[in-house]
């Protein structure tokens, strides 16, 4: 697989999980692998966020990956974060280009490294957390992550 088809197959199963989860009202998304510290992949629904994100260098500065890297805190509610300086300037870019009131990510230990994954919505934290409450609705939720994770791993592994 060449580059293209690695960047075109990125794509779809972004869209794909993306288009399924905006259905339960979660707008942003978010996937990254992290080895020894350092984000070796990322993938994020909003384009221009991506673009932003990278070309400020918030790989160093972003108080949600810092707090996957150095802890071993399995979820991160955002709303519970009280971050200053850049770390809050991160948190309000991301909120206003994403459109974005509230959120919640994961940390992941696994044998390839440490994976993160980011959600965002619109709704109110309030809203947000009653939405992640319902049973069904995160059933869906996971059906839609594993099907993107199994989708990335696969392209991981046809790149290689």
């Amino acid at each position: 697989m060449n580059g293209e088809d690695f960047l075109e197959t990125k794509s779809k199963h972004l869209a794909k999980v993306c288009v399924g989860l905006s259905k339960l009202g979660i707008t942003y998304f978010s996937y990254g692998l992290i080895c020894q510290k350092k984000v070796i992949i990322s993938r994020f629904s909003n384009e221009e966020w991506e673009k932003h994100y990278k070309d400020k260098g918030y790989n160093k500065k972003d108080p949600l990956l810092l707090g996957v890297i150095h802890s071993n805190l399995p979820l991160i509610v955002w709303d519970a974060l009280h971050p200053i300086g850049h770390e809050k300037k991160v948190m309000q870019e991301r909120n206003e280009i994403c459109k974005i009131r509230s959120g919640i990510t994961f940390g992941i230990n696994g044998d390839k490294g440490k994976q993160i994954i980011a959600f965002g919505s619109p709704a109110s934290p309030k809203e947000f957390y009653y939405l992640l409450q319902e049973e069904k609705l995160t059933l869906e939720i996971h059906n839609s992550i594993k099907s993107f994770y199994m989708a990335e791993q696969q392209a991981i592994s046809h790149k290689a």
